[in-house]
C-alpha cells in the first residue's frame, strides 16, 4: 500500500536536519534532482517546488562554495533555507532576519569564509534597514556595513547601540530596552533578527 504523503520534508525543518533525511535516500547528493524527487514520491512524500528549492540549497550548501562567494547565490540560498520560492529573474531582498537564518543554517552544515562580495551584500541589506549594528551570525559584515555608516553617522552612534545591545543581553531583554528611541528601536531590531535566526545572543 502507497504511503500517504506527508505534509512537508522541508517546512520548519533545519538544514542539517534536511540533510540528514536526505541522506536516509542513498547517495542523494550524486543524484539528478528529478531522481531525488521521485525517490522521495516514492515514499510517500509530495514535494513542492519550494521544497525543491530548499532541497538543491542543502546540496548546494554540502557540494560548492557558492553560498560563500557569489552574493545571487547567496541571496536565492537564503530564500530557500527560509522556506520560500526562488526567483532568479529578480532580486528577491530577503529581509537581514532571513540572512541571519541563513548564516546560521548554512554554519550548522559547515563553515566557510564569506567572500567581499557577500559581505558588502549583507552589509547593503542592513544598511537599508536601519541597522547600525549587527548581531551573530550577521555580524561577520560588521566592517563592510562600518564603511557604510561611518561617513553619516560616525563611530560614537555605534558604540553607544553597541553597549545598549550588551546591556539588553545581561538583563535578558526588559520590555524597558524596548523604547522609542534610536538606542531602543536597534536593540529592538537585533533582538528581532536574532529570535527569527535561533542565533545564540
Amino acid at each position: 500500500m502507497k504511503k500517504a504523503a506527508q505534509a512537508s520534508i522541508t517546512s520548519g525543518v533545519s538544514a542539517k536536519d534536511l540533510q540528514d533525511r536526505l541522506s536516509k535516500l542513498g547517495d542523494w547528493l550524486e543524484w539528478e534532482p528529478e531522481t531525488v524527487w521521485a525517490e522521495l514520491e516514492r515514499s510517500g512524500i509530495a514535494i513542492r517546488a519550494y521544497e525543491k528549492d530548499k532541497i538543491n540549497a542543502v546540496k548546494a550548501l554540502l557540494t560548492t562554495n557558492a553560498f560563500w562567494v557569489d552574493h545571487l547565490a547567496f541571496e536565492k540560498i537564503a530564500v530557500a533555507l527560509n522556506d520560500m520560492d526562488v526567483s532568479f529573474d529578480h532580486y528577491q531582498n530577503p529581509s537581514p532576519g532571513m540572512l541571519a537564518k541563513a548564516i546560521a543554517e548554512a554554519n550548522s552544515i559547515r563553515q566557510v569564509e564569506f567572500s567581499e562580495e557577500v559581505l558588502k551584500y549583507i552589509a547593503t541589506v542592513a544598511f537599508e534597514d536601519g541597522l547600525v549594528v549587527l548581531p551573530p551570525p550577521l555580524d561577520v559584515a560588521q566592517e563592510s556595513l562600518d564603511e557604510l555608516t561611518h561617513p553619516l553617522i560616525g563611530s560614537h552612534l555605534k558604540g553607544e547601540i553597541e553597549n545598549a545591545w550588551t546591556s539588553a543581553r545581561s538583563s535578558g531583554f526588559p520590555e524597558s530596552v524596548y523604547s522609542n528611541t534610536v538606542m531602543g528601536i536597534q536593540v529592538a531590531k537585533m533582538h528581532a533578527i536574532q529570535t527569527y535566526a535561533g542565533a545564540s545572543a
